[in-house]
């Protein structure tokens, strides 16, 4: 079990000091499916830095309705120990340091996947049915599920939960201010939804990111 362990510890740094976008999500990813498969947990991973720190995401180049990155964060951030806010244009992660950095890591590369597909799905239908209005919301609505159907069940296998100490900071930073709304109107089509889902689901299990993991020599 401590070689498993040290290898846990290994993906972790390999996830936190990576330039490249892909290998540092394929080792956060692939360092929590180890968690899980061994039923170790963070705690006896590392000793958690006491270090509260932010990561912000500023990247607001794709137009139209943006709140599915928020509901996305939401996802993102629970399965890996943060709270999300808003910060003008920005979503910021909040809590621990390595938390928020594999977080901010992992969403980052979602919203890129998510954005293009979504794209496409919006050009394929207007060219069969001549009208998309709403559809890539839809899609992107269902990408979100499917990512959170696939980390939900590291997270609950896991039994992740956000530090007490992060949730009480939180909470009294955040007392007071007001709470945005994230209605996201969308089409109710069902089939552009259910594309963003299966979408989502491979996301998680990229050809980018088993490229990374065979590079990497994590197997």
């Amino acid at each position: 079990m401590e070689k498993i362990i040290v290898k846990i510890q290994n993906l972790l740094d390999l996830a936190n000091n990576n330039p490249n976008e892909n290998e540092a999500v394929a080792a956060a990813l692939k360092a929590q499916e180890l968690m899980a498969k061994y039923n170790v947990h963070m705690e006896s991973v590392h000793e958690m830095q006491e270090e509260i720190d932010k990561a912000i995401f500023n990247n607001m180049e794709h137009a139209g309705n943006r709140r599915w990155r928020r509901y996305l964060a939401d996802i993102i951030a629970k399965n890996f120990r943060c709270k999300i806010y808003l910060s003008g244009e920005c979503i910021v992660f909040y809590g621990y340091k390595n938390d928020t950095q594999i977080a901010l890591e992992v969403f980052t590369m979602l919203v890129s996947v998510a954005t293009k597909l979504a794209q496409k799905e919006y050009y394929n239908y207007r060219k069969k049915y001549g009208n998309a209005k709403g559809i890539m919301n839809a899609f992107l609505i269902g990408f979100c599920e499917g990512v959170k159907e696939a980390l939900d069940r590291q997270c609950t296998a896991l039994m992740i939960v956000t530090p007490q100490e992060v949730e009480d900071k939180f909470s009294s930073m955040t007392s007071g201010w007001r709470k945005k709304p994230n209605t996201i109107r969308h089409s109710t089509d069902q089939e552009a939804k259910q594309h963003g889902v299966s979408a989502g689901r491979r996301a998680m299990e990229s050809r980018k990111i088993a490229m990374a993991w065979k590079k990497e020599g994590i197997t």
